[in-house]
């Protein structure tokens, strides 16, 4: 309905409801909601999100126009897990798109899934984001500063997920924060979780993924639908 209602937009998208199989844990994704909900995104609304919000668009949950995937080449197979995504930005980017405020999805994840599989090897992650600069690099659908902003999405997301390879997140760590790499040596000092916890926290800080206030937005938007 929503596709109907709006021609010019490339897909409709909604929320997911994301499991985590090894923890047994329900949450909601993504993690913070884009501003204009339920309505049309139009190309120049969708670049002023991704300056602040970088990863919205769940792709499990998108219904796409086939016509304009078709026009795009589908999907590049290059991009490993990253090629859904990719196509949907770029799509999003030149044509708009719609997000609804409704659970389109049940995403059941696993360390041995095949998009969390790609943080195992650093070596063959950063011929990955090679891959993936190169694609972003040669689409004139994305701003010229996008691939900074993703980048370092991509850097928060390895040090964030070592609980599939920690070695892979420490060579992160020390190659992107060489003036807190005496942090590591916290590790014999504490937990492996408190470690884990203070280094997310200065990558969070560093990096800045999401602002805090979008993430405490949608976090209290997500509460007060569970009440009504």
């Amino acid at each position: 309905k929503a596709l109907l209602s709006n021609p010019k937009a490339a897909f409709a998208v909604a929320e997911a409801i994301l499991f985590d199989v090894d923890k047994n844990r329900l949450s909601m994704r993504p993690i913070v909601l884009p501003k204009i909900i339920g309505q049309l995104m139009t190309p120049n609304e969708v670049r002023k999100e991704f300056k602040s919000n970088e990863n919205w668009i769940m792709t499990g949950a998108c219904v796409f126009r086939t016509e304009l995937v078709k026009e795009s080449y589908g999907l590049n197979t290059k991009l490993g897990a990253f090629s859904d995504s990719m196509l949907a930005k770029k799509l999003a980017f030149k044509h708009g798109c719609i997000f609804l405020k409704y659970t389109g999805v049940r995403w059941n994840i696993t360390k041995k899934g095949f998009s969390r599989s790609l943080y195992k090897d650093y070596e063959e992650f950063t011929k990955l984001k090679s891959e993936l600069q190169l694609f972003i690099e040669s689409n004139k659908e994305f701003p010229i500063w996008y691939w900074d902003k993703f980048s370092k999405h991509l850097v928060f997301n390895e040090i964030r997920l070592g609980s599939v390879n920690w070695d892979t997140s420490l060579i992160s760590i020390d190659k992107n924060f060489p003036k807190i790499v005496f942090l590591r040596h916290l590790r014999s000092l504490s937990s492996e979780n408190f470690f884990r916890s203070i280094i997310l926290f200065v990558a969070f800080m560093k990096l800045k993924p999401y602002t805090v206030s979008r993430v405490a937005y949608t976090y209290l938007s997500r509460f007060l639908g569970k009440k009504s």
